[in-house]
């Protein structure tokens, strides 16, 4: 048996040591910053726990390389490959040019034509739009196809035609999925242009009661008591009573 091995107050026999059971523990207790993955994990159990790591902090650049990195050494599947480098653009929009550049060029054989086109159009600006239909494709981690859908709602809400419409079913999608700040971004942008409408009022409000924003409805209602062009709905006012006195 080999000797041991202290790791942060933790003493390990080396010949115990099993990589391949102690995922979480590799890199908890040695901290690694190597971007290549250790020889005694399996590629398949190594990405997936990258994935997570992403999903938990998807700003850890380190991660995003490391998982491209593995993706290009071991050729596994050219749309996760593809779908890694989408998922570095989202978090680094127009930043870090040059890390952008060197991971998609060393990629390019190893991708779609039409995928490394996309990024590729895309370097200087950085400005990739999850609305974009080639990227349903892609087995993405930032934005997976329940958001895909919320984000063409969205862009559905900005168009002229039947805004409130689209605005209000983007709101439920919100509500399902617990985004409640969003719901209410969304509600707010639908009352301010129609102050009158006591359907999107109502459920502004009662999200407001229910998570007990009361600071914020103060804000909103006074700017819309500011701008406004018609008279509100009673509910407003009532509102207002209400939360002065909770």
């Amino acid at each position: 048996m080999g000797s041991p091995q202290v790791v942060e107050g933790v003493v390990m026999g080396t010949d115990s040591l099993d990589l391949e059971s102690f995922v979480e523990p590799y890199f908890v207790f040695f901290r690694s910053n190597f971007l290549t993955c250790p020889e005694a994990l399996s590629t398949d159990r190594y990405l997936s726990h990258i994935d997570y790591r992403i999903l938990h902090n998807p700003l850890n650049l380190t991660d995003h390389v490391r998982k491209i990195l593995l993706l290009q050494s071991e050729s596994l599947d050219h749309q996760k490959l593809a779908a890694a480098l989408a998922d570095l653009f989202f978090v680094l929009k127009a930043s870090g040019f040059a890390l952008r550049r060197r991971l998609l060029m060393t990629s390019r054989e190893l991708i779609d034509s039409h995928v490394f086109n996309n990024l590729d159009e895309r370097l200087k600006s950085g400005l990739l739009s999850m609305s974009e239909h080639w990227l349903s494709e892609l087995p993405t981690l930032m934005l997976e196809k329940p958001q895909l859908e919320i984000v063409r709602k969205q862009d559905q809400a900005k168009s002229p035609a039947d805004g409130k419409e689209n605005g209000m079913h983007l709101v439920d999608e919100y509500i399902e999925n617990s985004q409640i700040d969003l719901a209410m971004d969304t509600l707010e942008e639908i009352v301010q242009k129609a102050p009158g409408d006591d359907e999107p009022a109502q459920l502004l409000i009662e999200l407001y009661r229910q998570t007990a924003e009361y600071a914020r409805f103060q804000s909103y209602y006074q700017k819309l008591d500011q701008t406004r062009h018609e008279s509100l709905p009673d509910c407003w006012q009532m509102a207002s009573v209400e939360f002065t006195q909770s």
